[in-house]
């Protein structure tokens, strides 16, 4: 008599399957998401560190610019006179002024002396500078946009007498005609959409007056 040993069923049942599938779904939710944040995370780290790039390169800018501003009036594009430094509180957030090492590794025949602004421009920060000291109608300035994402963008300058003045040059100086008096110092506040309020002192190395 031959006797038959039952098969033994060794497969998975449906509801097994359906139980393995529903883990692997929900680990793979979480992996997803886990790598989104991570990738995330990295991308603001990256923009974060692309912006701090661009202000300290900014702020390096002002400090090479406000330092050697030198006590050298010019003459506009109408012939009037201009002070070596100049910031009207009314008018736009623009402050112009002279500078002294302007860099020459052509050779060219110019001066060592260059006219820069800095102007507050559709909520960002513009660079400009002149070929010339004494610009004409036609003499075009270099602008470069040097920082964005700014809500506002102030000044203070310190005057000899150890008082602030929200524009340069004061009133009074302006009216006894000594406007190439240079500030001790220049405070620059940054109001940045993302970062807040910014606030940076540049001490001027120029000690006298003409």
């Amino acid at each position: 008599m031959i006797v038959r040993k039952p098969i033994t069923d060794t497969g998975f049942t449906l509801l097994e399957i359906l139980v393995a599938m529903a883990i692997f779904a929900v680990i793979s939710v979480m992996t997803f998401h886990g790598l989104q944040a991570i990738l995330k995370t990295r991308e603001d780290m990256d923009l974060e560190g692309d912006r701090l790039a661009s202000l300290q390169r900014v702020m390096i800018m002002m400090s090479r610019d406000f330092e050697q501003i030198v006590a050298r009036r010019i003459r506009d594009e109408y012939g009037g006179q201009q002070p070596a430094l100049l910031c009207q509180a009314l008018a736009e957030k623009t402050v112009e002024f002279s500078r002294g090492g302007w860099r020459n590794p052509a050779t060219l025949a110019r001066s060592s002396i260059q006219r820069v602004s800095y102007r507050f421009i559709d909520r960002s920060i513009v660079r400009e500078s002149w070929p010339v000291l004494d610009r004409a109608v036609a003499t075009k300035p270099l602008s470069q946009t040097v920082l964005t994402g700014v809500d506002d963008f102030r000044l203070r300058f310190l005057d000899r007498d150890e008082e602030w003045q929200t524009s340069w040059p004061p009133e009074a100086r302006e009216a006894s005609n000594d406007q190439r008096m240079l500030p001790q110092a220049i405070e620059v506040t940054l109001d940045l959409e993302d970062w807040g309020t910014i606030h940076r002192l540049f001490l001027l190395a120029w000690e006298g007056g003409e």
